[in-house]
């Protein structure tokens, strides 16, 4: 019985037009808003009168703008559920016996072709209208027609699909109120916090700050009510949102729960625009302007100056973020570091002298932690360093007030210091190279002349193995031994085996190694031939044709891949003009 009435209740709220409260009739025809909102059409005409805007309706709860062309409230769609309830209580049914299947079977009473008369049976897709036997057979003959069960089906599929992601995005609101409520918190959390302090501080000298505790505690009160009104504003516009989206569901799952096709195309359009609405991301949009407050106090050693002063904090922890290589990874012995980031709630860079950053760097391993240092640039950036003494695997925590930044706490793994081992096998392989190499060159009876090429593998490799070594240094080691090759012309060949030497060498970038022999060509007047005519100039062709091809086999054999296509004869036994020319270099490190 209750249920019954709870039900009745609740259909007659809907049967009652909310601006002029009298029940919707042939007379008081019930109209659609584009806010799903339903009115009498005589209340809406009055309405369109007095608001004088043109084809622009206003919403009399909401306010939300429908389009009424040429003014003519005839154009909104009608309410069918309410048209067809205009005569219910007709029927006679004792009120006790009633029940809410009733009116459902009610609202999927026969409806009729307004062409045929006839029963409608049938549901044409292509013109998304209901249709009878007769519609089916004559006009509608080539479109396709499915039952009035399936295309009811298919529209409360897509109206529900719609619903669904109009349901996410109050789910979203829900959230973001629920994030404002504990930001509310926190910001209340510090005004209590701060105004404690306040209190303190005037304990401990009562007789000096009373004016100034009461002048604190009153800029304490506005700000907390200028927060407080900010807060009430962004809640109530967020119960607002969702009191349209809670309207709009409600009005759509009243529509569905009724299953009557010929209603939910009537009111199809305008859930559509209604949740599309609804859908849009400006409407998730508010945000509030997060702060803190605290107070600090100062010692007070004369009456001059007060006994503290008030600070305010835009910081948010969680948006605050931390970035820098030395974050994750580390090595052994070295100085490693990275950058903390303080930042408002509007990801934007903040600072503000009471920020306290705190990293506490733990092995998870001894469960030792490290020592880090941080510096205050004094812009929103504190620059961290550290300096490993043990390789594996650290546990990284970053605070800002004694709250965990975005990402924190981060995994940083520790390198061992293998770079001096490796650094030692590889000169051991380019001894064996540089040795095949001279020895190659010595045992060579077709090299009558000085040999240019092993002169400055001489000179330049060794003073190159030691990363003390500046490259002033090894220009001055080239020009002491210059007599050693004055006057004697370097190929083309011999300078590209002299920057193979020098690339070997791991502290010497492929910049350096090209400013190194520059500096080394204009100091000694080396010279490197690109054209045949000056390579035939020099009369040293068919010794670096030799050279190659011995450079190439001890390049080969002491285990390193270099590729040379150096300089190429054509008809040399004739005598006849010779090419030079010099393709790319493809060298794997030694």
């Amino acid at each position: 019985m209750a249920q019954s009435r709870s039900f009745l209740d609740d259909v007659k709220r809907h049967l009652e037009c909310s601006v002029c409260q009298e029940q919707f009739s042939e007379i008081n025809e019930p109209k659609i808003l584009k806010c799903l909102h339903t009115f009498c059409k005589s209340c809406l005409e009055n309405w369109l009168r007095q608001q004088r805007k043109g084809a622009a309706l206003s919403c009399p709860n909401c306010r939300q703008i429908t389009e009424c062309p040429n003014n003519d409230i005839n154009s909104l769609p009608s309410n069918l559920f309410c048209n067809r309830w205009w005569t219910f209580g007709h029927h006679v049914k004792e009120i006790g016996n009633f029940e809410s299947s009733d009116a459902q079977d009610y609202a999927r009473r026969t409806n009729v072709c307004k062409q045929h008369k006839d029963e409608v049976r049938f549901y044409c897709e292509q013109c998304v209208i209901c249709i009878c036997r007769d519609c089916a057979i004559l006009e509608h003959r080539d479109h396709n027609i499915v039952s009035l069960d399936k295309g009811v089906e298919k529209k409360k599929s897509e109206i529900e699909n719609k619903m669904r992601a109009v349901q996410t995005n109050g789910s979203r609101l829900r959230n973001q109120k629920e994030s404002l409520e504990k930001q509310r918190m926190r910001v209340n959390n510090s005004f209590a916090q701060a105004t404690e302090e306040v209190h303190r501080a005037a304990k401990r000298n009562i007789e000096l700050i009373r004016q100034h505790e009461a002048s604190v505690t009153e800029q304490l009160l506005k700000q907390k009510e200028t927060f407080q009104a900010e807060f009430s504003n962004t809640v109530t516009s967020l119960d607002e949102k969702l009191m349209e989206i809670e309207s709009s569901l409600d009005f759509g799952k009243h529509v569905l729960e009724r299953n009557n096709l010929p209603e939910i195309l009537n009111v199809e359009e305008v859930l559509e625009q209604r949740f599309q609405e609804l859908l849009e991301p400006s409407e998730f949009s508010m945000k509030l302007n997060y702060f803190e407050v605290k107070y600090v106090s100062n010692d007070l050693s004369s009456l001059k100056d007060p006994p503290g002063k008030l600070f305010t904090t835009n910081t948010e922890p969680s948006f605050s973020l931390a970035e820098g290589m030395g974050l994750t990874e580390g090595t052994q012995g070295e100085d490693c570091s990275f950058t903390v980031i303080t930042m408002d709630s509007q990801s934007k860079k903040t600072y503000s002298e009471i920020d306290r950053v705190d990293v506490d760097i733990q092995s998870l391993q001894a469960g030792t932690a490290l020592k880090a240092n941080i510096t205050d640039t004094r812009d929103g950036c504190y620059k961290v360093s550290y300096k490993p003494e043990a390789a594996g695997e650290f546990n990284v925590l970053i605070t800002v007030a004694s709250e965990a930044i975005k990402g924190s706490p981060f995994q940083l793994k520790v390198k061992g210091q293998k770079v001096k081992r490796k650094k030692e096998r590889k000169t051991r392989r380019i001894n064996r190279l540089y040795a095949s190499i001279r020895q190659r060159y010595l045992n060579n009876e077709h090299l009558n002349m000085p040999d240019p090429l092993i002169t400055l593998v001489t000179v330049l490799f060794i003073p190159t193995c030691s990363h003390n070594n500046t490259n002033n240094t090894i220009v001055q080691s080239v020009l002491q031994q210059k007599q050693e090759f004055e006057g004697v012309a370097l190929t083309v060949f011999e300078l590209v085996s002299v920057e193979l030497c020098l690339e070997t060498v791991e502290f010497l970038t492929r910049e350096q190694t090209s400013t190194l022999l520059k500096e080394i060509a204009d100091k000694t007047g080396i010279m490197w031939f690109e054209s045949s005519e000056n390579f035939m100039m020099s009369g040293t062709f068919k010794q670096v044709e030799v050279s190659r091809i011995y450079l190439q086999q001890a390049i080969n054999q002491s285990g390193g891949i270099a590729v040379f296509n150096g300089l190429t004869r054509k008809n040399a036994q004739k005598g006849e003009e010779n090419e030079s020319r010099l393709v790319t270099r493809k060298t794997r490190k030694i």
